[in-house]
């Protein structure tokens, strides 16, 4: 074991495990890492104030779309301590959750039991802090790498400090996808992951006579569209859509084994253009889908305005955004049309439920000349996540969340994090009992 504290080269410290990113794959690794048999030093970094998932989209009674049941560690450990049925025992709200005979929690509760997770990892996380880059540190006199020292900026105070790193596991989830130049940072302009904070922030009279635009056909889309109705009863919203309508989500039995653990190993092993089509076949169980009940719920509402003879809000089909202007009066969106032609909608402001990318994180770019590549330019992953290297780079990096295309559509999902922490901790394992006799590394029992 390469204990917390070791020195290398004078001043910086070594670690066995750090981790870029503390969202809820990074927090199950660190659960693993604790119940392994292995003691593992490890530092995780987030850029956050604190433990948050997906904090701006938890609106009230907005529920979880998959099983309690896939949480931090059941499927991997049910006996584990931090199970979401555990959390609910130290809350006391064990029998409560039990009489509500529901497999799906709030979100907001959700978001809890993560953050009661993270508190007893305190100690292993700096928040704040930002990874600049990944670079070699060469063994010396030689032209190996040892390690990957990974620099990290302090977003207090500026600061700049190393740590080394004999595995880095890049967990830092995806960046918006909008159309091109569009400013994010505007008030007005307002993507999912803003969504609540820029909405109360800056439009916080919800008895106002705002005039608002959503974008996208998804989940969130539904959501923000239905909490709008909800909360300001006189705004004018436009749900705004490529496609005819919402569409549900595929969660029937059958098709949902699509996210069994299993099914990781089926998807990998399959030649890419097999691969490639099965992953597109089911892209209705996540993609641009909405949860059944949700659309009924705003069906319902869409109907009592017709009885009522209101005309406050309504759903416009086969309209794709192409660019956004800030104004002095709000926002202008451009829009092509089923006709191919352009229609324009001015509104107060747009919020942009159009999802994330996946793309390989920039923190790689110092180390991405070591990293082999597959035949279409990606990076090339193992079935244990850990990204193909040349020879002469001993460090291991692992990619949580990056790898819908290798795994399949469970990648970006809860549904195997317990098992893809697993896969991990035990490929460390195995790496590091082949290479510790000529790096120096015993590994001491629990």
């Amino acid at each position: 074991m390469i204990e917390k504290g070791v020195e290398f080269n004078g001043n910086t410290e070594v670690y066995d495990v750090v981790g870029i990113g503390f969202g809820p794959s990074n927090l199950a690794l660190a659960i693993a890492i604790e119940e392994s048999e292995l003691e593992l030093s490890s530092l995780f970094f987030e850029t956050q104030n604190n433990f948050a998932w997906h904090e701006n989209m938890l609106m009230e009674n907005m529920q979880l779309q998959v099983s309690f049941l896939k949480d931090l560690v059941t499927l991997r450990n049910p006996q584990s301590y931090y199970s979401f049925l555990n959390y609910l025992k130290v809350k006391n709200r064990l029998n409560d959750f039990i009489n509500l005979r529901d497999f799906y929690p709030t979100r907001i509760e959700y978001n809890d039991y993560f953050c009661w997770v993270a508190e007893q990892f305190s100690n292993q996380v700096q928040y704040q802090t930002k990874v600049i880059s990944i670079e070699p540190e060469f063994l010396d006199g030689t032209s190996s790498i040892k390690y990957a020292k990974v620099v990290v900026e302090n977003l207090k105070d500026g600061s700049i400090n190393e740590v080394l790193a004999k595995n880095v596991i890049v967990a830092t989830g995806g960046i918006p996808n909008t159309p091109a130049h569009i400013n994010l940072k505007s008030n007005k302009i307002i993507h999912t992951k803003q969504f609540l904070h820029k909405l109360r922030t800056n439009f916080p009279d919800q008895n106002q006579f705002y005039h608002f635009v959503v974008v996208g056909s998804g989940q969130s889309a539904a959501e923000i569209f239905n909490y709008l109705i909800e909360h300001y009863k006189n705004a004018k919203i436009k749900s705004v859509m490529k496609q005819f309508a919402f569409k549900q989500s595929d969660d029937s039995p059958f098709v949902n084994e699509i996210f069994h653990n299993e099914i990781t190993n089926f998807v990998y092993d399959l030649p890419v253009d097999e691969r490639s089509s099965f992953i597109k076949n089911y892209q209705d169980t996540n993609y641009s889908v909405v949860d059944l009940d949700l659309i009924k719920e705003i069906y319902k509402k869409t109907y009592l305005q017709k009885v009522s003879g209101e005309q406050r809000f309504e759903i416009l089909p086969f309209m794709e955004l192409k660019t956004l202007e800030e104004t002095e009066l709000g926002v202008r969106g451009r829009f092509l049309n089923r006709e191919d032609e352009y229609e324009e909608l001015n509104a107060d402001a747009y919020f942009l439920a159009t999802g994330y990318k996946r793309k390989t994180p920039s923190v790689l770019n110092n180390i991405f000349t070591y990293l082999e590549k597959d035949e279409e330019g990606s990076l090339k992953v193992e079935r244990n996540h850990r990204v193909f290297t040349k020879e002469s780079f001993s460090p291991s990096i692992y990619l949580q969340g990056f790898n819908e295309r290798t795994h399949g559509l469970s990648d970006t999902l809860l549904s195997t994090i317990p098992f893809r922490a697993r896969d991990i901790i035990e490929d460390i394992t195995n790496r590091a009992s082949k290479t510790e006799t000529h790096e120096g590394y015993t590994f001491a029992q629990k």
